[in-house]
């Protein structure tokens, strides 16, 4: 006599079974995060977030992008470069500063004329160059902007210090 029973039969690998687990788990958790974004739109509202296009910002080096900073119409790039046989690294190689014009759905980022700008003041110059030529390594971590005030945290290396660049932002 055979007796049938509600438990599932567990047939397989254990890869298997923990798989088909692991998928009816990860099912269920996105029916429930779905179901709670509907419940959080109802109450809140929402507004829909697309991507309206893509632009590639140029530059003289090979580099990677490391952060970016709205600075009125303009953008503030920051990268961290590595040069084969250059010896050394101007600001122009770090920062980049483009104008952002948006025209209903397009959009153009221009690159900001060479003109005068707090990258081409003589103090941070100065600076820029004084970090970039005693120490060795150095990568740019962040840039931060608050109300009146713009941030360029410098990592030095390998001594795990660290300098930060700052402007001030006129409205």
């Amino acid at each position: 006599m055979t007796t049938e029973t509600n438990k599932p039969e567990l047939q397989g690998s254990n890869y298997e079974i923990i798989r088909t687990r692991l998928v009816g788990q990860a099912a269920e958790l996105q029916t429930r995060a779905q179901s709670l974004n509907e419940r959080r739109q109802q109450l809140f509202g929402s507004s829909a977030m697309a991507v309206i296009g893509h632009e590639r910002i140029r530059t003289e080096n090979a580099c990677v992008p490391r952060d970016i900073v709205p600075i009125g119409d303009r953008l503030l790039f920051g990268y961290n470069v590595q040069f084969g046989l250059k010896k050394t690294t101007n600001v122009a190689d770090v920062f980049s500063l483009h104008r952002f014009v948006r025209e209903g759905d397009r959009f153009e980022i221009a690159a900001s004329p060479d003109g005068d700008n707090f990258l081409q003041a003589p103090e941070f110059i100065a600076d820029f160059n004084e970090t970039y030529t005693y120490y060795s390594g150095v990568r740019l971590q962040q840039l931060h902007r608050s109300d009146r005030r713009l941030f360029a945290v410098l990592n030095l290396g390998e001594e795990e210090a660290e300098r930060v660049l700052r402007w001030g932002i006129d409205g």
